[in-house]
């Protein structure tokens, strides 16, 4: 069962969220997920149906400048340091969870950007979930990170805080498609499935050109996020789930995630397992093979709720 809620942060706005509950059996666990850049929490019902079918309740908000959190400013945040908002944004809907279920173990999944917002939320917070899946991710930053935070301050005191910048978003995003030639549409690096691909081109709340101070604010926050050591915060015990296409653009066709795996073994992880998919692309929840996905995870949760049993 799907409904809507909303959740009032600590600032006093209002997330839009969904919460997905299994229909005939009581819940096991939840999973928070956490979207990406450019989309919103609705484009993850087949998977949320998914871990209905295994026993997991599922709850996902819009982040701030995405979604019907605020639908008539889709790439921007009407406030200071966006990147660290939208990180607040994740304990503020945890705390919801805590205050609903608070017996059921917590798994924390991230997407893209959702992995690096969640990255930095853990770590700034002591309170440990009982599992982390990062989706789509990267580790080290490009070395043009610097150039981009210039270049992005530059043209939003040039052109405002709210333009949508086309540059920007070409300069992130541009150079995705050239490994998929010949492309069929602009998006073909996200998925193999051509109606996965139809569907988030035709999504008018997906794939927006964002603001010049969102991308400034973004690029910022990984540089942050990658200053701070330790990088796994005060989670070093905490299971983690890295899955990837080897073939995903945002992971420089793989390299990222060894680069990611690196860093997370470095920081003192003693539990984390990485599992790539040969061709896969940007996103595995929608690839072709996106049930074989659905079950690595559903299997790898259970696995984790066996250890939390016998402790």
């Amino acid at each position: 069962m799907k409904s809507y809620h909303t959740i009032t942060d600590s600032a006093g706005r209002k997330l839009h969220s969904i919460i997905w509950e299994p229909d005939e059996k009581e819940p096991v666990a939840v999973v928070q997920i956490i979207h990406g850049l450019a989309e919103h929490a609705e484009r993850y019902s087949h998977f949320a149906g998914y871990l209905n079918r295994q026993g997991f309740l599922v709850v996902a908000h819009d982040h701030r400048g995405h979604g019907k959190t605020d639908p008539d400013l889709h790439g921007y945040i009407d406030a200071p340091d966006g990147f660290s908002l939208m990180a607040e944004n994740i304990g503020d809907v945890r705390k919801e969870i805590a205050k609903r279920w608070p017996d059921l173990p917590l798994f924390m999944f991230g997407h893209s950007m959702g992995s690096f917002l969640l990255q930095r939320y853990l770590q700034l917070n002591d309170q440990k979930p009982d599992g982390i899946i990062y989706s789509g991710s990267n580790g080290k930053p490009p070395s043009n990170l610097k150039a981009g935070i210039m270049l992005s301050s530059i043209i939003t005191k040039l052109k405002g805080r709210e333009h949508p910048s086309a540059l920007l978003y070409n300069l992130t995003f541009g150079g995705y498609n050239k490994n998929f030639k010949p492309a069929r549409t602009e998006a073909d690096w996200l998925s193999r499935d051509p109606a996965m691909v139809d569907l988030y081109i035709d999504d008018p709340s997906s794939g927006f050109v964002s603001s010049t101070s969102f991308f400034h604010d973004l690029f910022r926050g990984v540089k942050q996020l990658h200053s701070h050591h330790p990088f796994i915060g005060n989670h070093a015990d905490v299971p983690i789930l890295i899955i990837s296409g080897d073939s995903d653009p945002v992971s420089r066709m793989g390299k990222g995630i060894q680069s990611l795996e690196s860093i997370i073994r470095n920081s003192g992880s003693t539990d984390l397992t990485v599992k790539t998919y040969a061709d896969g692309r940007h996103e595995m929840l929608n690839e072709v093979n996106r049930e074989e996905v659905y079950r690595d995870i559903t299997e790898w949760i259970n696995s984790r709720l066996e250890s939390i049993t016998k402790e």
